[in-house]
């Protein structure tokens, strides 16, 4: 049969109840959406601040790499000095791993200059010889190019 329809104030209440449920849900799902608007441009420059530094890191990094090959080669060229050849030979293997063990970005532009320097390194062989001049000059024009792409690298790192 018939129901009774619901009085006026009863329903009243439930619409009012409804649309005060679907505002405090608009205001809920605002204020959710919009919770870090404040903190996006901390957060861009927080990550600017972290990429810096993670380049600022590998130039160190490379420069510490370069460091250390120089380190071999002038032990390689006390060693020569010494005619302590297999010595200046251990020392120059261990050159050519440092230099090698050196990662650099692609399109960095101390990678020409760091294949270059690998080449001459792994092309340098110290052997025994009655006149070291030729070979001494070899081991400190190496020592020259390493120098030379460490201070690069150090400048490079301090622009970044």
């Amino acid at each position: 049969m018939n129901e009774p329809s619901p009085s006026p104030a009863l329903r009243s209440a439930v619409i009012r109840l409804g649309l005060a449920a679907v505002v405090a849900a608009l205001l809920f799902g605002g204020g959710y959406m919009s919770r870090d608007i404040p903190a996006r441009g901390t957060i861009g420059e927080l990550r600017a601040a972290r990429d810096a530094s993670e380049l600022r890191l590998q130039a160190q990094m490379t420069a510490n790499d370069l460091l250390i090959a120089n380190i071999w080669v002038y032990r390689a060229t006390v060693a020569l000095d010494d005619r302590n050849f297999g010595l200046a030979n251990d020392a120059m293997d261990q050159s050519v791993r440092a230099l090698e063990a050196v990662t650099l970005n692609e399109g960095d532009p101390l990678q020409k200059d760091l294949s270059e320097v690998v080449a001459a390194a792994r092309a340098l062989d110290i052997s025994v010889a009655r006149n070291l001049a030729p070979q001494r000059k070899a081991l400190l024009d190496l020592e020259r190019q390493v120098s030379g792409l460490t201070e690069q690298s150090q400048a490079l790192a301090s622009t970044k």
